[in-house]
């Protein structure tokens, strides 16, 4: 069904239709025509079907813009639509990936540990390496030996634990050492710990210089590691206190030290020292030695031969002998008077 008023032609039809409707039906109710002048009766006619079609000409203006009832309905105002506004683009936020180094790089965590245990081990990150690369890691204990050599050392090594490096040369391990540093090694003559460090080298593991000056560097080196080691009043020393001089010739029984209270496998030093008086030949243990499974250890001491006899105390007065002990699990001596680092000892006239 149509809603909307007619325009253009159609409405122009109507009206048209209109008109002829009118005229048809003020035709039908007019009277017979009487004999009266023509001019009056046409003029009138005229008159009545002009208002006519004017009246329903401005019925028909008024219906086309929405004047009074309409038979079609009202016409719907136009909507406006407001535009959505829109919204500006943020930008997305960048980030960051940290840059790979390109210097091999080997960082540990910040535990310490103390001796002779590693608790639940080392954290390495290794960063910077060769991608997809096999390296090995080491723990570097240094010493600094008889070196005439400004900062000289030499090292010792824990056995060699493998590593593989990811797609961008990194790689993290944590890792129990076989073995844990101590404060000398059994040579007797590499003086006390310098440091421990963890180091990379090539699968090969650490190798020597051809040009015959200690190990070729690392590839890395940690910063140092925190070790930690035990008092020495934990460790019990007992000896004779008096012996004669020629009990300490070479091929004689020399003087026996026993120790307790060790950690298996920690190695023990033992030197004479004496306090003062006339330069002596003086006696040590053969090299080092290292505790039992029970933590004990029987130590023999001696001196050269009775070409260079070991001095009695009467001889080196005032100064006096004292036997000196040393723990590879153990702290340095605090001072060369503590009574816990020595036992006294009386050279001669034993009786």
């Amino acid at each position: 069904m149509r809603t909307e008023p007619p325009a253009g032609d159609d409405f122009e039809r109507m009206i048209v239709r209109i008109t002829e409707n009118v005229l048809l039906t003020a035709g039908s109710q007019l009277p017979a025509p009487v004999p009266a002048p023509k001019p009056r009766f046409r003029f009138g006619a005229l008159s009545i079907v002009v208002l006519v079609v004017l009246g329903l000409g401005a019925a028909g203006g008024a219906l086309a813009i929405g004047l009074g009832n309409s038979p079609w309905g009202a016409v719907e105002p136009t909507t406006s639509i407001t535009p959505t506004p829109t919204r500006t683009p943020q930008p997305t936020p960048t980030v960051t990936t940290p840059a790979v180094p390109t210097t091999p790089t080997v960082v540990i965590g910040d535990a310490s540990f103390s001796a002779p245990s590693w608790g639940n081990g080392i954290s390495v990150d290794l960063s910077g390496f060769a991608p997809n690369t096999d390296f090995a890691l080491t723990i570097d204990s240094r010493y600094p030996g008889e070196s005439k050599t400004p900062g000289g050392y030499f090292s010792e090594f824990s056995t060699p634990l493998a590593v593989t490096t990811d797609d961008v040369g990194a790689a993290s391990v944590t890792w129990i050492p076989d073995s844990f540093p101590q404060m000398f090694t059994g040579s007797g003559e590499s003086g006390n710990l310098l440091n421990s460090y963890v180091r990379v080298d090539t699968a090969a593991g650490p190798q020597l210089d051809p040009a015959g000056s200690g190990y070729i560097d690392p590839l890395a080196l940690s910063s140092p590691l925190s070790l930690n080691y035990l008092p020495r009043d934990e460790v019990s020393v007992e000896a004779q206190s008096c012996i004669e001089p020629e009990q300490l010739v070479g091929d004689q029984a020399g003087l026996s030290v026993t120790l307790t209270g060790l950690v298996p496998g920690e190695i023990i030093y033992l030197s004479s020292f004496q306090t003062g008086g006339p330069v002596s030949y003086s006696f040590q243990s053969a090299g080092s030695s290292t505790a039992d499974e029970t933590g004990s250890a029987v130590i023999r001491m001696t001196g050269n031969s009775a070409m260079y006899p070991v001095s009695t105390s009467a001889m080196i007065a005032p100064g006096e002998w004292r036997v000196y002990w040393a723990g590879g699990y153990r702290v340095t001596s605090s001072s060369p008077d503590d009574p816990a680092d020595f036992i006294p000892l009386t050279i001669g006239g034993c009786g």
